[in-house]
């Protein structure tokens, strides 16, 4: 009977296979192996391209069983110089899936760090104060921006925050006092200044110290005193004269450090790891990536280079970058330390999935879906769910959690973000109604979204809209604590430039510099069964800035809470002929408003000046809030 059962378990491997083609790769591989064992693995991931090429072509041409290719990485990390460009050639065959190994609680890491091995020594002066020169092979080869130790960022030596004088140029200002100096190299510095829902960042063309005034190699998109009312005229320096010194050409990397455990640190060369695609589509049956971590990308920009735009869209880089992809997925991947966005999914993706994945410590933000320009392939039925996206805009202040562009028909559910210094979710690019093919039919759905601005920048949003949204659903999403640097410049929902026919509805909003909800100037959109509570109302506890001669919205069946004794329930501005017509313009009605004792329950309405009626006159003379209750608790 033994042996039967031996004969018969034989019988059974030898009948059936393997149901897919494995290879190994190890950061102890030899490329000379075949890759097809854990103890044939290969060392590079030129090799596996090599080896995943010549099976799918052997299965295109019938000299392979077609079956699904299995990409194993062993624990370990895996260091490259170069992008991993996922093979067009292969593309159609069979699925094929990359992967860390089964069995194996340790990560694959795949990273582009130069770890610094030479020594580190504490300055005599400074028991806490710590440098290192990089070789001279280093130094010749590899400019960088980034510096880890131990897996955490390390932020460059910056000033604290001064003040310029008024400036109407968009490439130099006139600073004050001693503010700025001339020091060695400061051509290496960065003069990051405020403007509003951007921090744009310059080189360093001249300091006229006579004039004291500071003239840059790359212009801001505006003038700097055009949103000096949001920014009180601020600026830092960073990467000044004490943050790298040179010697002898060696550069020499200073850091400041509580402790004295420098086992890890690395520099970082490459602002991208992995691509999918070319210029031309991909029809992939299935592309799988599990269970792989991302670590540590640089950021660069050129001298010439503006670095000054909403939602950071200057950055055409990532650690992961995706163009004409169709079913691609991403499961329980990490991606963290990335010098731009953790995804950009450029033009032509489809059916694309991204889902229980985290990204976090990101210079600008978490995840980009399209493009600021017109597409014959706009991304479409992409879905983001159930991830983590935490800690952005650690260089790039304005990078989003998550940002929809272009696209259309896209799923954005069950994800948190958290850590934003700018918009939690942005959705649509285009300005006012006439653009079409903007962000539409897009669901954004149960997502956690918080501590979104953190004071740093203004004129922002927990998720913020722009342009035509036809079919658009914000839905079910809990949004609390937004703030901006000008906390009245930062809302829980906003609506800003054409935002039209979309469903605002059962989202819970709390703890908001400004408004709950906040609207600039929209068409058609229906804002039913939400919870906007506990705000500063700093502009109210719901504020709309334009109206014009459509119908902006219906605001129905919501409930709105607010305590403030100083700041109106309600904040509108009107032009005079549209005043005693409100009702043609937007729709109050069946509200709930839950107000504190002593609360201030008035309706402000700004025509020529500031003029507040009750909202009992709110309801009788302007008729609006039929149906509505306002409950004193």
């Amino acid at each position: 009977m033994i042996r039967l059962s031996l004969f018969l378990i034989l019988y059974l491997c030898h009948a059936y296979p393997s149901h897919e083609h494995k290879v190994y790769i190890s950061t102890q591989g030899d490329d000379y192996l075949s890759g097809s064992t854990t103890k044939e693995a290969v060392r590079s991931f030129e090799r596996v391209q090599q080896i995943v090429r010549g099976i799918a072509l052997g299965i295109k041409n019938n000299l392979r069983i077609k079956k699904p290719i299995v990409v194993n990485l062993l624990p370990g990390t895996y260091i490259i110089d170069k992008t991993i460009q996922l093979d067009a050639q292969v593309s159609g065959i069979v699925p094929i899936t990359y992967k860390k190994s089964d069995n194996f609680t340790e990560p694959a890491v795949i990273t582009s760090c130069i770890p610094i091995t030479s020594k580190w020594v504490a300055d005599e002066s400074d028991p806490n104060l710590f440098y290192t020169i990089i070789d001279q092979v280093l130094s010749k080869k590899v400019q960088f921006n980034s510096f880890f130790v131990n897996g955490e960022r390390r932020t460059r030596a910056r000033s604290k925050e001064l003040q310029y004088s008024n400036s109407n140029s968009s490439d130099s200002f006139f600073y004050q006092d001693d503010d700025i100096k001339m020091f060695d190299n400061i051509q290496d510095a960065n003069i990051i200044v405020f403007n509003s829902w951007t921090a744009s960042r310059h080189w360093v063309q001249l300091v006229d110290t006579r004039q004291k005034l500071i003239k840059f190699t790359n212009p801001a998109r505006n003038p700097f005193n055009q949103f000096e009312a949001f920014s009180n005229k601020t600026y830092y320096i960073e990467n000044n004269g004490t943050s790298i010194e040179k010697q002898e050409n060696y550069p020499i990397i200073h850091y400041r450090e509580k402790r004295s455990n420098h086992s890890r640190a690395a520099i970082h060369r490459s602002t991208l790891c992995y691509r999918f695609g070319p210029t031309t589509p991909i029809q992939s049956p299935t592309h799988h990536s599990k269970n792989i971590t991302f670590a540590h990308t640089d950021w660069h920009f050129e001298k010439n280079q503006t670095i000054d735009d909403q939602a950071a869209v200057y950055l055409n880089y990532a650690p992961i970058v995706m163009e004409h992809c169709n079913h691609i997925t991403f499961q329980s991947v990490r991606i963290y330390g990335s010098g731009s966005y953790g995804l950009h999914l450029m033009d032509g993706c489809t059916n694309v999935s991204i889902h229980k994945s985290t990204i976090t410590d990101m210079a600008g933000g978490g995840i980009r879906i399209g493009s600021p320009y017109t597409s014959q392939y706009p991304n479409q039925h992409i879905t983001l769910s159930n991830n983590y996206i935490g800690n952005g805009g650690m260089v790039f202040a304005e990078g989003c959690g998550i940002i929809l562009q272009r696209c259309h028909h896209n799923t954005i559910k069950n994800n948190v973000i958290d850590g934003m210094r700018y918009t939690g979710i942005s959705v649509g690019w285009s300005w006012g109604y006439h653009e079409q093919d903007g962000a539409y039919h897009n669901l954004v759905h149960n997502n956690t979204i918080r501590n979104v601005g953190m004071h740093y920048l203004s004129d922002l949003g927990g998720i913020y809209t722009l342009g035509c949204s036809n079919g658009t659903v914000l839905s079910n999403n809990d949004i609390v604590n937004v703030t901006a640097r000008f906390d009245e410049y930062s809302w829980g929902i906003y609506n800003d430039e054409g935002t039209s026919n979309m469903l605002v509805r059962d989202n819970r909003v709390h703890c908001t510099g400004g408004a709950g909800f906040f609207t600039h100037y929209g068409m058609n959109n229906v804002i039913r069964n939400n919870v906007f509570g506990d705000s500063m109302a700093l502009d109210g506890a719901v504020a709309f800035a334009k109206m014009e001669s459509h119908v902006t919205f219906v605001f129905e069946h919501d409930v709105v809470k607010h305590c403030s004794r100083t700041r109106p329930l309600i904040h509108q501005i009107f032009s005079v002929e549209m005043f005693y017509d409100v009702k043609k313009h937007m729709v109050f009605r069946k509200n709930r408003y839950e107000v504190c004792v002593g609360a201030n329950t008035n309706v402000e309405l700004v025509v020529d000046g500031y003029q507040n009626v009750t909202f009992e006159q709110w309801r009788l003379f302007l008729e609006e809030d039929e149906g509505s209750v306002l409950i004193v608790k």
